[in-house]
């Protein structure tokens, strides 16, 4: 259980947490991981899920094997694991030597290759805890990914001034950048904006299951 033990805070009981983490292994691994993504695309027309043009493989990414593969998908699970002690500090680390540190969870992955006018629409991951994306190859304008806002009834803020109006929060656009990881709740709706480069955005998407 969280818990407030100062009286004389600001608290922000219905936050919703989004790590973002850049790969201190991404120099190593985005050319591999490049390579194996072109390969896959060349023997597969890909899928169609939520978007619209570009290709997106299957999600059996972590099947593909290799060294890249298996790096970053320890990335991931890292950057979950940093999300609950950051947020919970000694609690969590009390209660994962509970567990022996041994949590089991199942991950799904994709492959996304964006050229110019591709975008996904609005949609969250059903029946995971985490999804996230990691850029592996990002041009000038590659567009955005989108967060919205999650509380359907933060429009009865509505005070007509910009400034008190603050918490009413419009959609988090988070720039890409090679190497970055975005990871957030699966429920949380999201999309992507248009890709506006004449060269390719290329991302892997994931969702995370504890079990």
């Amino acid at each position: 259980m969280l818990q407030f033990n100062t009286l004389n805070d600001v608290r922000l009981y219905f936050a919703t947490p989004v790590v973002h983490r850049v790969w201190p292994d991404a120099s190593r691994h985005n050319a591999a991981l490049k390579a194996l993504i072109e390969e896959k695309r060349r023997d597969s027309p890909g899928v169609k899920i939520s978007n619209y043009g570009g290709w997106q493989s299957k999600d059996d990414f972590l099947s593909w094997g290799g060294d890249s593969v298996a790096a970053l998908s320890q990335w991931w699970y890292a950057s979950v694991m940093h999300i609950y002690q950051s947020l919970h500090g000694p609690e969590f680390t009390n209660l994962a030597a509970r567990h022996d540190n041994q949590l089991q969870w199942k991950a799904t992955a994709w492959a996304n290759i964006n050229g110019r006018g591709d975008w996904n629409s609005t949609h969250n991951h059903a029946a995971s805890h985490w999804s996230g994306v990691y850029y592996v190859q990002v041009p000038p304008n590659p567009g955005h990914l989108a967060i919205l806002d999650p509380r359907p009834n933060i429009n009865m803020m509505d005070t007509g001034s910009d400034l008190l109006d603050i918490f009413r929060q419009a959609p988090l656009h988070v720039e890409p950048h090679e190497g970055l990881t975005v990871i957030f709740p699966s429920w949380l709706q999201h999309q992507v904006t248009t890709q506006e480069s004449d060269d390719e955005r290329i991302s892997i998407a994931v969702n995370l299951r504890f079990l």
